[in-house]
């Protein structure tokens, strides 16, 4: 962590290298997507506000055991789909929040993930979704009506009962 980084900036930046990416090497989802949606996933439980910082790339990956390129390609996926900006002499940071949905199941729903469809691209409503989720999506399905598919990473579902 760089010398001049005090404050909450600096424990953010701590705290980036003790997340627990929860990375399969042997999953079918390359290993930047995966490591995007783990950071972007991280972002959205911390409630990380615009403009807190994420560690450099190269920080990162030695944090990690990553590639750099493994970084650079999440980082860059991303910064592509809003979630991240960087700037030269300033670094990475979150550029917009993450809202989180909270939907409430009704009585005997079922709550299932499975492969991302074409189809499910406009009920999630963003395009963004599919580049960085383009494996799993979270659906639920009320009795008697079709799923809805839902972000992972921004909606909670609540079962009652």
């Amino acid at each position: 962590m760089p010398p001049c980084v005090t404050g909450r900036d600096g424990e953010l930046l701590e705290l980036w290298s003790k997340v627990n990416l929860d990375l399969n090497p042997e999953s079918p989802t390359p290993l930047f997507v995966q490591v995007a949606r783990a950071v972007r996933g991280f972002i959205v439980v911390l409630e990380l506000p615009v403009g807190a910082p994420l560690p450099s790339e190269p920080t990162f990956a030695q944090q990690h055991g990553l590639s750099r390129e493994t970084v650079r390609r999440a980082y860059h996926l991303l910064r592509e789909v809003g979630a991240l900006k960087s700037r030269r002499g300033v670094g990475t940071t979150v550029a917009a929040e993450i809202p989180v949905r909270r939907v409430t199941a009704a009585p005997g729903s079922y709550v299932f993930a499975r492969a991302l469809r074409p189809s499910d691209v406009s009920d999630i409503e963003t395009e963004s979704y599919s580049k960085l989720y383009g494996v799993m999506v979270l659906l639920l399905q009320a009795p008697g009506e079709p799923p809805i598919a839902y972000d992972p990473s921004r909606t909670t579902i609540v079962v009652p009962g």
